[in-house]
């Protein structure tokens, strides 16, 4: 009712004064402060158990969907702060596609049905393809969006098949209630074979190693709200469709985990090795998101308690670690003009704030304590060690390249001597808040770590 009462006063205020349309935006603000400190009272509620409570209309939350929620609520917040000087104070259709994003993606992290599920995760990618073609400053954001697009649209149709067939079988869209059907029954080779094709759309969402084209060309081309969105949520649900329906293929990941491990883990590793070839800010960005997910999926798919709990801290982490350092490449770039590093280089000399603020993002993308992402990976490392001695090895070699390209990303754009003098803007007060935002959460959040296992 929040949304569709905003969507209302957007349009109502279209064409109409600046003043008013300012008391909008404040308006939407302080109701997605509400929301997101609502679902953290339920989240703290049902802190001792991981049941569904269902409320009418098909939805349900748990604990897992409550973490998500939040954290896109909160990270639509920050895409508001970030773009307060990019747009204009009255442009009513970036607010309408930020708050379609966010209905999306709540109806995904709450509903109760796959189908209503599949329609709304799907359907997040539209607002983003406008916010790519609308605000893209470069050229070729068509070809970044024909990417997206076609990538989403290839994966997606083996997923709604798998859930047709599903329903085919059992009648019901309904997870719960198909998790029960299927965990205490002979699911067979067929539906084994429907649903391993079906995750091949949770991979390209989130993305793997393989099918992760589209990510580095969205990045590259999106303004600053669509990279937060894309790094911090979008990202995230490739994750959450595995957790959510990991059970109706439940025997293919058994006989062939040596083959997902294996794919994972050297994904992330050659994902690692490309960062240090970039010389764009943004992709190296993008493609360590690729190689922190990697990560991830390597910990769902040992199916051990260490495993999920390590891969739903590092998501949640990466999310404010990634949107963190979207922000700050964004800033530098508006003002060296370049996303190139060499181009960038000596922004320690002309803004010691914005240098400690990347400083401390660089260490919290190498999960340093005492962030979040270091109780992750700890849990990640021991189910990976559990479920095989022999795969330290690739372990070791991801630790090592990925904490190398963090500290080459730090030296290049903040260290050296500039090679270009420009008249630089100092750094705002909202821009400096933007990175605390994102700092301070993650750093809290090693408080409450127990609510993750």
């Amino acid at each position: 009712m929040f949304i569709f009462g905003i969507l209302f006063l957007i349009y109502f205020s279209w064409g109409k004064s600046s003043f008013f349309f300012k008391y909008v935006w404040l308006l939407l603000e302080s109701g997605l402060m509400f929301l997101m400190f609502y679902f953290i009272l339920l989240n703290l509620w049902e802190s001792n158990s991981m049941m569904f409570i269902y409320f009418s209309g098909g939805l349900c939350f748990d604990l897992l969907s409550c973490f998500l929620t939040v954290l896109s609520i909160f990270m639509i917040f920050i895409m508001m702060i970030s773009s307060k000087k990019e747009y204009n104070d009255n442009d009513s259709i970036f607010l309408f596609l930020i708050l379609f994003l966010l209905m999306f993606i709540i109806i995904s992290f709450m509903t109760s049905s796959l189908l209503i599920f599949f329609i709304s995760f799907e359907g997040s990618v539209i607002p983003m393809i406008f916010l790519i073609m609308g605000w893209g400053k470069s050229p070729e954001r068509k070809s970044s969006m024909i990417y997206f697009m076609f990538y989403t649209l290839f994966g997606s149709l083996p997923l709604l098949l798998s859930f047709f067939y599903i329903e085919f079988n059992y009648n019901s869209y309904d997870f719960v209630y198909l998790m029960n059907m299927i965990i205490y029954s002979n699911s067979g080779f067929y539906m084994n074979l429907w649903m391993f094709m079906g995750i091949l759309s949770f991979l390209i969402k989130a993305p793997i190693y393989g099918v992760h084209f589209w990510l580095p060309k969205a990045h590259v081309e999106a303004p600053i709200s669509g990279s937060i969105f894309l790094a911090a949520i979008l990202l995230k649900l490739g994750g959450y469709g595995y957790l959510r329906s990991y059970y109706f293929f439940l025997e293919s990941i058994i006989d062939l985990s040596s083959f997902y491990m294996n794919l994972f883990l050297m994904g992330s590793i050659f994902s690692a090795i490309i960062c240090l070839g970039q010389s764009d800010m943004k992709k190296l960005i993008a493609y360590s998101s690729v190689s922190h997910m990697g990560l991830v999926f390597a910990g769902l798919f040992t199916l051990l308690l260490q495993g999920v709990s390590g891969a739903i801290m590092v998501m949640i982490a990466h999310g404010f670690v990634s949107s963190g350092l979207f922000s700050a490449a964004y800033m530098i770039q508006s003002r060296s003009f370049s996303r190139d590093m060499v181009l960038s280089k000596g922004m320690l000399v002309f803004s010691p704030s914005l240098t400690v603020c990347f400083y401390l993002l660089t260490l919290l993308s190498m999960s340093v304590p005492p962030s979040l992402g270091l109780s992750g990976e700890l849990n990640l490392f021991s189910s990976l060690f559990l479920w095989s001695n022999y795969i330290i090895l690739l372990i070791i070699i991801y630790v090592t390249f990925g904490s190398y390209y963090s500290i080459r990303l730090f030296q290049e754009v903040q260290l050296g001597k500039s090679l270009l003098y420009y008249s630089f803007n100092v750094v705002s007060l909202r821009e400096i808040y933007l990175l605390v935002y994102h700092i301070i959460p993650i750093n809290l959040l090693i408080l409450c770590v127990d609510l993750f296992l």
